[in-house]
Protein backbone atom coordinates (compact mmCIF):
# COMPACT_ATOMS: atom_id res chain seq x y z
CA UNK A 1 0.00 0.00 0.00
CA UNK A 2 1.31 3.61 -1.18
CA UNK A 3 2.42 5.85 1.67
CA UNK A 4 1.51 9.94 0.79
CA UNK A 5 4.70 10.88 2.59
CA UNK A 6 2.69 14.48 2.96
CA UNK A 7 0.51 13.22 5.58
CA UNK A 8 2.74 11.56 8.16
CA UNK A 9 4.89 13.52 10.73
CA UNK A 10 8.40 12.80 11.28
CA UNK A 11 7.81 10.55 14.52
CA UNK A 12 5.58 8.55 11.78
CA UNK A 13 8.43 8.44 9.15
CA UNK A 14 11.04 7.78 11.73
CA UNK A 15 8.79 4.33 12.36
CA UNK A 16 8.51 3.48 9.08
CA UNK A 17 12.67 3.86 8.52
CA UNK A 18 13.03 1.58 11.46
CA UNK A 19 10.08 -1.51 10.43
CA UNK A 20 10.59 -1.68 6.51
CA UNK A 21 12.13 -4.05 4.83
CA UNK A 22 12.28 -2.98 1.11
CA UNK A 23 14.98 -1.19 0.44
CA UNK A 24 14.00 1.49 -1.89
CA UNK A 25 11.13 2.45 0.58
CA UNK A 26 13.69 2.88 3.40
CA UNK A 27 15.55 4.97 1.45
CA UNK A 28 12.49 7.13 0.17
CA UNK A 29 11.57 7.53 4.17
CA UNK A 30 15.05 8.36 5.24
CA UNK A 31 15.16 10.81 2.01
CA UNK A 32 12.08 12.75 3.20
CA UNK A 33 13.04 12.61 6.69
CA UNK A 34 16.28 14.17 5.51
CA UNK A 35 14.92 16.93 3.63
CA UNK A 36 12.84 18.02 6.32
CA UNK A 37 15.46 18.23 9.49
CA UNK A 38 18.68 19.06 8.03
CA UNK A 39 18.83 22.44 9.06
CA UNK A 40 17.02 22.23 12.39
CA UNK A 41 18.79 18.46 13.38
CA UNK A 42 21.79 18.69 10.90
CA UNK A 43 24.29 15.70 12.65
CA UNK A 44 20.60 13.53 12.47
CA UNK A 45 20.33 14.34 8.35
CA UNK A 46 23.49 13.65 7.61
CA UNK A 47 23.12 10.13 8.85
CA UNK A 48 20.03 9.38 6.68
CA UNK A 49 21.70 11.10 4.04
CA UNK A 50 24.52 8.94 4.31
CA UNK A 51 22.14 5.19 5.15
CA UNK A 52 20.31 5.97 2.00
CA UNK A 53 23.53 7.09 -0.47
CA UNK A 54 24.33 3.04 0.74
CA UNK A 55 21.28 1.89 -0.26
CA UNK A 56 21.31 4.03 -3.98
CA UNK A 57 24.66 2.23 -4.07
CA UNK A 58 23.58 -1.30 -3.55
CA UNK A 59 20.70 -0.24 -6.33
CA UNK A 60 22.81 1.13 -8.86
CA UNK A 61 20.80 4.01 -8.90
CA UNK A 62 23.51 6.81 -9.63
CA UNK A 63 21.30 9.61 -9.26
CA UNK A 64 19.68 9.07 -6.66
CA UNK A 65 23.56 8.29 -5.05
CA UNK A 66 24.44 11.60 -6.34
CA UNK A 67 21.41 13.58 -4.76
CA UNK A 68 22.59 11.72 -1.66
CA UNK A 69 25.95 13.14 -1.54
CA UNK A 70 24.92 16.80 -2.57
CA UNK A 71 22.49 16.39 0.54
CA UNK A 72 25.71 15.55 2.52
CA UNK A 73 27.80 18.12 1.93
CA UNK A 74 25.00 20.78 2.66
CA UNK A 75 24.67 19.38 5.67
CA UNK A 76 28.41 19.42 6.53
CA UNK A 77 28.60 22.97 5.15
CA UNK A 78 26.41 23.95 8.02
CA UNK A 79 28.16 21.27 10.91
CA UNK A 80 31.36 24.13 9.98
CA UNK A 81 33.05 20.84 8.53
CA UNK A 82 34.38 22.32 5.28
CA UNK A 83 37.12 20.22 3.29
CA UNK A 84 34.41 17.21 3.79
CA UNK A 85 31.67 19.50 2.06
CA UNK A 86 34.23 20.88 -0.77
CA UNK A 87 35.16 17.17 -1.84
CA UNK A 88 31.70 16.30 -1.87
CA UNK A 89 30.04 18.61 -4.25
CA UNK A 90 33.29 18.83 -6.37
CA UNK A 91 32.33 15.07 -7.17
CA UNK A 92 28.83 16.05 -7.57
CA UNK A 93 29.69 18.55 -10.62
CA UNK A 94 31.14 16.08 -13.28
CA UNK A 95 28.36 14.17 -12.92
CA UNK A 96 25.59 16.34 -12.99
CA UNK A 97 27.10 18.24 -16.18
CA UNK A 98 27.58 14.58 -17.81
CA UNK A 99 23.54 14.28 -17.50
CA UNK A 100 23.12 18.14 -17.66
CA UNK A 101 21.33 18.32 -14.77
CA UNK A 102 21.76 22.10 -14.43
CA UNK A 103 19.41 23.37 -11.53
CA UNK A 104 21.40 20.64 -9.21
CA UNK A 105 25.18 22.23 -10.73
CA UNK A 106 24.28 25.52 -10.06
CA UNK A 107 23.61 24.43 -6.43
CA UNK A 108 26.86 22.65 -5.88
CA UNK A 109 28.29 25.81 -7.41
CA UNK A 110 26.37 27.64 -4.97
CA UNK A 111 27.75 25.45 -2.15
CA UNK A 112 31.57 25.46 -3.06
CA UNK A 113 31.46 29.05 -3.28
CA UNK A 114 30.03 29.33 0.11
CA UNK A 115 32.44 26.73 1.39
CA UNK A 116 35.44 29.51 -0.13
CA UNK A 117 33.43 32.42 1.77
CA UNK A 118 33.02 30.38 5.01
CA UNK A 119 36.94 29.93 5.45
CA UNK A 120 37.77 33.79 4.09
CA UNK A 121 39.09 32.50 0.59
CA UNK A 122 36.65 35.40 -0.84
CA UNK A 123 38.36 35.11 -4.54
CA UNK A 124 37.77 31.28 -4.80
CA UNK A 125 34.14 32.03 -3.19
CA UNK A 126 33.48 34.87 -5.88
CA UNK A 127 35.04 32.60 -8.73
CA UNK A 128 32.20 30.18 -7.82
CA UNK A 129 29.25 32.21 -7.25
CA UNK A 130 29.65 34.03 -10.78
CA UNK A 131 29.54 30.89 -12.13
CA UNK A 132 26.48 29.88 -10.50
CA UNK A 133 25.03 32.53 -11.13
CA UNK A 134 26.23 32.35 -15.00
CA UNK A 135 24.87 28.26 -15.23
CA UNK A 136 21.15 30.19 -13.27
CA UNK A 137 20.50 33.24 -15.51
CA UNK A 138 20.95 30.84 -18.96
CA UNK A 139 18.49 28.37 -17.80
CA UNK A 140 16.16 31.10 -16.07
CA UNK A 141 16.22 29.76 -12.79
CA UNK A 142 14.71 32.63 -10.77
CA UNK A 143 15.36 31.11 -7.14
CA UNK A 144 18.74 30.17 -8.10
CA UNK A 145 19.41 33.82 -9.25
CA UNK A 146 18.01 34.93 -6.07
CA UNK A 147 20.09 33.04 -3.53
CA UNK A 148 23.29 33.67 -5.44
CA UNK A 149 23.11 37.06 -5.92
CA UNK A 150 22.74 37.40 -2.07
CA UNK A 151 25.78 35.72 -1.48
CA UNK A 152 27.65 37.85 -4.47
CA UNK A 153 26.62 41.04 -2.16
CA UNK A 154 27.97 39.57 0.96
CA UNK A 155 31.27 38.46 -0.73
CA UNK A 156 31.52 42.28 -2.06
CA UNK A 157 30.71 43.45 1.27
CA UNK A 158 33.87 41.55 2.66
CA UNK A 159 35.81 43.10 -0.36
CA UNK A 160 34.33 46.61 0.86
CA UNK A 161 32.84 47.06 -2.59
CA UNK A 162 29.62 48.85 -0.35
CA UNK A 163 28.31 49.93 -4.11
CA UNK A 164 28.37 46.46 -6.16
CA UNK A 165 26.85 44.53 -2.68
CA UNK A 166 24.02 47.13 -2.72
CA UNK A 167 23.51 46.59 -6.61
CA UNK A 168 23.44 42.20 -5.93
CA UNK A 169 20.93 43.35 -2.69
CA UNK A 170 18.75 44.74 -4.81
CA UNK A 171 18.76 42.04 -7.72
CA UNK A 172 18.20 39.84 -5.33
CA UNK A 173 14.79 41.38 -3.64
CA UNK A 174 13.28 41.75 -7.77
CA UNK A 175 14.05 38.14 -8.04
CA UNK A 176 12.87 37.54 -4.35
CA UNK A 177 9.54 39.84 -6.02
CA UNK A 178 9.16 38.09 -8.84
CA UNK A 179 8.79 34.59 -7.02
CA UNK A 180 5.97 35.58 -4.41
CA UNK A 181 8.87 35.10 -1.63
CA UNK A 182 7.99 37.06 0.88
CA UNK A 183 9.94 35.55 4.08
CA UNK A 184 12.91 35.34 1.41
CA UNK A 185 13.34 39.41 1.23
CA UNK A 186 13.99 39.51 4.71
CA UNK A 187 17.84 38.44 4.32
CA UNK A 188 19.01 40.85 1.28
CA UNK A 189 16.74 43.52 3.29
CA UNK A 190 18.86 43.01 6.20
CA UNK A 191 22.03 42.62 3.74
CA UNK A 192 20.95 46.26 2.50
CA UNK A 193 20.63 47.90 5.81
CA UNK A 194 24.57 46.95 6.73
CA UNK A 195 25.68 48.40 3.22
CA UNK A 196 23.81 51.55 3.79
CA UNK A 197 25.30 52.31 7.04
CA UNK A 198 28.51 52.21 5.83
CA UNK A 199 27.63 54.24 2.88
CA UNK A 200 26.27 56.69 5.20
CA UNK A 201 23.08 56.24 3.93
CA UNK A 202 21.40 56.20 7.39
CA UNK A 203 17.71 57.57 6.18
CA UNK A 204 17.31 54.70 3.72
CA UNK A 205 19.13 51.96 6.34
CA UNK A 206 16.31 53.20 8.94
CA UNK A 207 13.49 52.59 6.40
CA UNK A 208 14.90 48.65 5.46
CA UNK A 209 15.16 48.24 8.97
CA UNK A 210 11.25 49.31 9.55
CA UNK A 211 10.25 46.77 5.94
CA UNK A 212 12.65 43.57 7.86
CA UNK A 213 10.86 44.71 11.17
CA UNK A 214 7.13 44.44 9.60
CA UNK A 215 7.96 41.31 7.49
CA UNK A 216 9.27 39.39 10.82
CA UNK A 217 6.22 40.66 13.12
CA UNK A 218 4.86 37.47 10.99
CA UNK A 219 7.14 35.04 11.18
CA UNK A 220 8.63 35.99 14.60
CA UNK A 221 12.00 34.90 13.47
CA UNK A 222 14.53 35.10 16.75
CA UNK A 223 17.38 35.46 14.54
CA UNK A 224 16.18 38.41 12.38
CA UNK A 225 14.86 40.04 15.84
CA UNK A 226 18.25 40.18 17.11
CA UNK A 227 19.99 40.97 13.99
CA UNK A 228 17.48 44.49 13.81
CA UNK A 229 18.44 44.85 17.24
CA UNK A 230 22.22 45.03 16.36
CA UNK A 231 21.19 46.93 13.37
CA UNK A 232 18.96 50.01 15.02
CA UNK A 233 22.12 49.75 17.78
CA UNK A 234 24.49 50.65 14.50
CA UNK A 235 22.36 53.42 13.38
CA UNK A 236 22.07 54.70 16.54
CA UNK A 237 25.89 55.14 17.16
CA UNK A 238 26.08 56.26 13.78
CA UNK A 239 23.78 59.22 13.93
CA UNK A 240 25.12 60.26 17.77
CA UNK A 241 22.83 58.20 20.26
CA UNK A 242 25.29 56.74 21.52
CA UNK A 243 24.23 55.54 25.07
CA UNK A 244 20.58 54.43 23.59
CA UNK A 245 23.34 52.64 21.30
CA UNK A 246 24.92 50.72 23.76
CA UNK A 247 21.95 49.83 25.95
CA UNK A 248 20.25 48.01 22.98
CA UNK A 249 23.56 46.09 22.03
CA UNK A 250 23.58 45.00 25.85
CA UNK A 251 20.13 43.78 25.38
CA UNK A 252 21.10 41.94 22.45
CA UNK A 253 24.02 39.92 23.67
CA UNK A 254 21.83 38.90 26.34
CA UNK A 255 19.34 37.82 24.02
CA UNK A 256 21.74 35.73 22.54
CA UNK A 257 23.61 34.58 25.18
CA UNK A 258 19.77 33.07 26.79
CA UNK A 259 19.40 31.33 23.35
CA UNK A 260 22.24 29.06 23.36
CA UNK A 261 23.10 30.22 19.88
CA UNK A 262 27.15 31.06 19.81
CA UNK A 263 27.54 32.15 16.41
CA UNK A 264 24.66 34.70 17.11
CA UNK A 265 26.56 35.60 20.37
CA UNK A 266 30.14 35.79 18.60
CA UNK A 267 28.73 38.45 15.83
CA UNK A 268 26.55 40.40 18.64
CA UNK A 269 29.86 40.21 20.80
CA UNK A 270 31.78 41.52 17.66
CA UNK A 271 29.22 44.56 16.94
CA UNK A 272 29.49 45.92 19.95
CA UNK A 273 33.24 45.51 21.20
CA UNK A 274 33.80 47.38 17.85
CA UNK A 275 31.04 50.16 18.78
CA UNK A 276 32.55 50.47 22.11
CA UNK A 277 35.93 50.79 21.09
CA UNK A 278 34.96 53.57 18.86
CA UNK A 279 33.75 55.81 22.19
CA UNK A 280 36.94 55.31 23.31
CA UNK A 281 35.70 52.85 25.79
CA UNK A 282 38.73 50.42 24.84
CA UNK A 283 39.23 47.79 27.84
CA UNK A 284 35.87 46.63 27.82
CA UNK A 285 35.91 46.53 23.83
CA UNK A 286 39.07 44.30 23.74
CA UNK A 287 37.57 42.30 26.67
CA UNK A 288 34.66 41.86 24.65
CA UNK A 289 36.17 41.08 21.23
CA UNK A 290 38.69 38.32 23.06
CA UNK A 291 35.76 36.48 24.22
CA UNK A 292 33.86 36.74 20.41
CA UNK A 293 37.60 35.37 19.65
CA UNK A 294 37.04 32.46 22.33
CA UNK A 295 33.63 31.39 20.92
CA UNK A 296 34.64 31.50 17.17
CA UNK A 297 37.24 29.58 17.93
CA UNK A 298 35.05 26.88 19.37
CA UNK A 299 32.80 26.94 16.62
CA UNK A 300 35.88 26.75 14.07
CA UNK A 301 34.77 29.27 11.93
CA UNK A 302 37.49 31.11 10.02
CA UNK A 303 34.67 33.91 8.76
CA UNK A 304 34.01 34.81 11.86
CA UNK A 305 38.38 34.81 13.31
CA UNK A 306 39.46 36.85 10.45
CA UNK A 307 36.72 39.46 11.25
CA UNK A 308 37.90 39.35 14.86
CA UNK A 309 41.53 39.10 14.23
CA UNK A 310 41.28 42.07 11.81
CA UNK A 311 39.33 44.03 14.15
CA UNK A 312 42.05 43.13 16.97
CA UNK A 313 45.04 44.12 14.32
CA UNK A 314 43.33 47.74 13.83
CA UNK A 315 42.66 48.22 17.56
CA UNK A 316 46.29 47.32 19.09
CA UNK A 317 47.64 49.07 15.90
CA UNK A 318 46.20 52.51 17.25
CA UNK A 319 46.99 51.74 20.93
CA UNK A 320 50.58 51.46 19.86
CA UNK A 321 51.08 47.99 20.78
CA UNK A 322 52.85 46.64 17.63
CA UNK A 323 54.19 43.49 18.94
CA UNK A 324 50.04 42.51 19.29
CA UNK A 325 48.51 44.11 16.07
CA UNK A 326 51.35 41.91 14.11
CA UNK A 327 50.53 39.10 15.87
CA UNK A 328 47.00 39.31 14.96
CA UNK A 329 47.74 40.49 11.44
CA UNK A 330 49.65 37.01 11.24
CA UNK A 331 47.20 35.07 12.70
CA UNK A 332 44.51 36.82 9.81
CA UNK A 333 46.99 36.12 7.06
CA UNK A 334 47.21 32.30 8.34
CA UNK A 335 43.11 32.07 7.18
CA UNK A 336 42.97 34.54 4.79
CA UNK A 337 45.62 34.91 2.32
CA UNK A 338 44.75 37.95 1.08
CA UNK A 339 45.49 39.76 3.54
CA UNK A 340 47.21 43.19 2.97
CA UNK A 341 50.83 42.79 3.08
CA UNK A 342 50.76 46.50 2.98
CA UNK A 343 49.52 46.37 6.73
CA UNK A 344 51.59 44.17 7.57
CA UNK A 345 54.80 46.53 6.63
CA UNK A 346 53.22 49.60 8.25
CA UNK A 347 52.52 47.38 11.55
CA UNK A 348 56.68 46.72 11.43
CA UNK A 349 57.68 50.53 11.25
CA UNK A 350 55.16 51.09 13.74
CA UNK A 351 57.17 48.92 15.82
CA UNK A 352 60.10 49.87 14.94
CA UNK A 353 58.95 53.40 15.80
CA UNK A 354 58.13 52.66 19.07
CA UNK A 355 61.68 51.00 19.76
CA UNK A 356 63.38 53.76 18.35
CA UNK A 357 61.78 56.26 20.16
CA UNK A 358 62.64 54.53 23.02
CA UNK A 359 66.39 54.36 22.49
CA UNK A 360 66.85 58.31 23.50
CA UNK A 361 65.50 58.88 27.14
CA UNK A 362 62.60 61.16 25.91
CA UNK A 363 59.74 62.79 27.63
CA UNK A 364 55.69 61.20 27.13
CA UNK A 365 55.59 64.70 24.44
CA UNK A 366 58.60 64.35 23.05
CA UNK A 367 58.12 60.88 22.23
CA UNK A 368 54.65 62.15 20.21
CA UNK A 369 56.55 65.48 18.54
CA UNK A 370 59.50 62.82 17.21
CA UNK A 371 56.65 60.31 16.35
CA UNK A 372 54.90 63.04 14.34
CA UNK A 373 58.17 64.52 12.74
CA UNK A 374 59.20 61.17 11.58
CA UNK A 375 55.36 60.73 9.90
CA UNK A 376 56.74 63.83 7.90
CA UNK A 377 54.37 66.20 9.66
CA UNK A 378 54.70 69.98 9.72
CA UNK A 379 55.42 72.13 13.31
CA UNK A 380 51.91 73.91 12.62
CA UNK A 381 49.98 70.55 12.05
CA UNK A 382 52.01 69.14 15.43
CA UNK A 383 51.15 71.86 17.14
CA UNK A 384 47.12 71.56 15.99
CA UNK A 385 47.18 67.91 16.65
CA UNK A 386 48.50 68.35 20.28
CA UNK A 387 46.78 71.52 20.51
CA UNK A 388 49.96 73.51 21.74
CA UNK A 389 51.57 76.70 19.95
CA UNK A 390 54.44 76.52 17.30
CA UNK A 391 56.97 77.88 19.50
CA UNK A 392 56.29 75.01 22.20
CA UNK A 393 56.75 72.31 19.15
CA UNK A 394 60.15 74.33 17.95
CA UNK A 395 61.33 74.24 21.58
CA UNK A 396 60.56 70.45 21.86
CA UNK A 397 61.82 69.79 18.76
CA UNK A 398 65.47 71.24 19.64
CA UNK A 399 66.01 69.41 22.58
CA UNK A 400 64.74 66.28 20.83
CA UNK A 401 67.41 66.66 18.15
CA UNK A 402 70.06 67.42 21.14
CA UNK A 403 69.48 64.45 22.32
CA UNK A 404 69.90 62.69 18.85
CA UNK A 405 72.62 64.62 17.99
CA UNK A 406 70.96 65.54 14.63
CA UNK A 407 70.74 68.84 13.18
CA UNK A 408 67.61 68.57 11.29
CA UNK A 409 64.39 66.34 10.37
CA UNK A 410 66.09 65.02 7.31
CA UNK A 411 68.90 63.59 9.26
CA UNK A 412 66.40 62.41 12.09
CA UNK A 413 64.43 60.49 9.47
CA UNK A 414 67.72 59.14 7.96
CA UNK A 415 68.80 57.44 11.28
CA UNK A 416 65.53 56.02 11.78
CA UNK A 417 65.24 54.35 8.31
CA UNK A 418 68.57 53.21 8.79
CA UNK A 419 68.01 51.28 11.46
Amino acid sequence: MAVNLGQINNDELQVLIKSSTDKKKKMEYAHELAERIWQSDTSQALVLFRDSMLIAQDLREDEREFTFLHGQAKCLLLLSQYEDALNLYLRCLPYYERIQNWKKREEALNGIGTVYYEVGVYDRALEYYKRSLEVAVREGNLLGQARTSNNLGLIFIQLECFAEAKSFFIKCLNKCDALGMEEGKLYPLQNLVDVCLRLGEYKEAESYITIVSEKNAFTKNPVIELSIMCQRAALLEHVGKVTDSFILYESALKIAEGTGNRYNECRVAIQFGVALYRSDRKDTALELIKRAEKIATELNSNKLLVQIFTELTEMYESLGKFENALLYHKKAVAIDKSASIFEAKRIVRGLDKERFLSEWDLSPRECQILSLLLDGKATKDIATELCLSSRTVENHTYRIFKRMHVSSRNEAITLFYAM
